[in-house]
């Protein structure tokens, strides 16, 4: 609940920087006067006096948590009953208000301030005036909430199709141009601004929601203050539980993001837009392996494996040949790279597995090259051609750090690519 009392008359809200400063202590029999504060984190607080046939704890009990501690006495003159009167229609308007202001003072009393979503101006202006009775002189200014910001889309062959009410800060064309991924044969329809809700994050919302749309060939869809929906049918090569967890991440905790839709099967060669990378990716042998457009080199091939290794090296399970299923993703990432510099570029690639010391050597040697040639075998399977790649084990004998650590003997564990012409 939030209220903020003013002064009597004050045509419009006024915003509120911080609490009310407390009023000067006021002579004993002076006329009552009282503040009631509720400033923009909900907090609410009250200054002033009321007649001293009306006690503080009158006031507690018909607001529950609001703050004293600004200073409230009872010890002006003043009609309990009257009194009473006036904190009844301030506890009637108090849970309609989603920011307002009001003052007691004397015999009038100014309310002013935005209703919450569903309440009548009209209504609240009767109950206000109903609960005073004839004893007060009242001024109220009270502004209905805007609609609660809405739209509808359409995706067709023929293009997008918007409907419905944005939030303030969020113009219609600036929506248009952040749904743009998603136009194809461009946007119709009837969109319109100074709807409730947080325009900032509409935003942000919406122009993520365009490069999504864009993977649907037709849909459907609605957006709300906090959630998104879409249903209809994928681009082929798409998953619904793949972007939506991809939108998901990309708004935050604040959006609940729910996308469905039916899901085509791509063929081997078909190729697909990463989100999260940007980048595309093409199907090979079932796999999705990122496409590359750099010159083919033995230093840019080095190059770009060094990028895909700086998130980890190829991982085993302990004592084994067998790669983590952790890994795939990677070993999607490094068969790319080799197929831009073998498949296109015609070079060469020794794959090579090293271990740290511990054990005896001829095992050690034999694991490394076993992990060696499962690493050229999983590159095959992606597509990378077998007849330009060679598998060789090293054992202990490359170290690059120190065994005699934990930390050493972890980066002597690894499958290292070396190009060449």
């Amino acid at each position: 609940m939030r209220l903020i009392v003013i002064l009597a008359g004050l045509a419009g809200l006024t915003a509120i920087a911080g609490p009310a400063p407390a009023p000067a202590a006021p002579e004993q029999g002076a006329e009552p006067g009282l503040v009631v504060v509720v400033d923009p984190s909900g907090a609410v607080r009250a200054t002033g006096q009321m007649p001293r046939a009306f006690p503080v704890k009158h006031l507690e009990q018909r607001i529950p948590g609001i703050d004293l501690s600004g200073g409230v006495t009872s010890a002006g003159d003043g009609d309990p009953e009257e009194w009473a009167g006036a904190l009844d229609a301030v506890t009637i308007v108090l849970p309609r208000l989603s920011t307002g202001e009001a003052r007691i003072a004397g015999r009038r009393i100014g309310i002013s301030g935005i209703l919450r979503p569903g309440f009548s101006a009209g209504a609240t202006r009767g109950a206000i005036r109903l609960a005073l009775g004839s004893a007060w002189e009242v001024e109220i200014d009270l502004a209905e909430a805007p609609p609660a910001a809405e739209i509808r889309l359409r995706k067709t062959a023929h293009g997008l199709e918007v409907g419905g009410i944005l939030p303030a800060g969020l113009d219609p064309p600036e929506a248009v141009v952040l749904l743009g991924h998603a136009r194809d044969g461009g946007i119709t329809g009837g969109i319109t601004g100074g709807g409730g809700g947080d325009g900032a994050a509409w935003g942000t919302a919406l122009a993520r929601l365009g490069e999504v749309l864009a993977l649907y060939g037709e849909a459907t869809g609605r957006v709300t203050q906090g959630v998104v929906e879409i249903d209809g049918t994928l681009l082929p090569g798409y998953q619904a539980g793949r972007l939506g967890a991809w939108l998901g991440a990309q708004l935050g905790e604040d959006w609940r993001v729910s996308l469905a839709g039916r899901e085509l099967a791509a063929r081997d060669g078909d190729t697909r837009r990463d989100l999260a990378s940007g980048g595309t990716e093409r199907l090979r042998r079932g796999r999705w392996l990122p496409e590359f457009g750099f010159e083919p080199g033995p230093e840019a091939c080095a190059s770009q494996t060094r990028a895909a290794l700086a998130g980890g090296q190829v991982g085993f399970v302990t004592g084994k040949s067998q790669v983590e299923r952790a890994a795939a993703a990677l070993l999607d990432r490094l068969a790319g790279v080799a197929v831009r510099c073998l498949n296109d570029g015609g070079l060469r690639l020794e794959i090579g597995g090293h271990t740290d010391d511990i054990g005896d050597d001829d095992a050690n040697l034999a694991l490394s090259r076993r992990r060696a040639m499962t690493v050229l075998l999983d590159l095959i399977e992606r597509g990378v051609r077998a007849d330009a790649m060679a598998a060789v084990g090293f054992g202990e004998t490359r170290p690059v750090a120190d065994n005699a650590t934990g930390e050493g003997r972890a980066r002597n564990r690894r499958i290292s690519f070396e190009w060449s012409e």
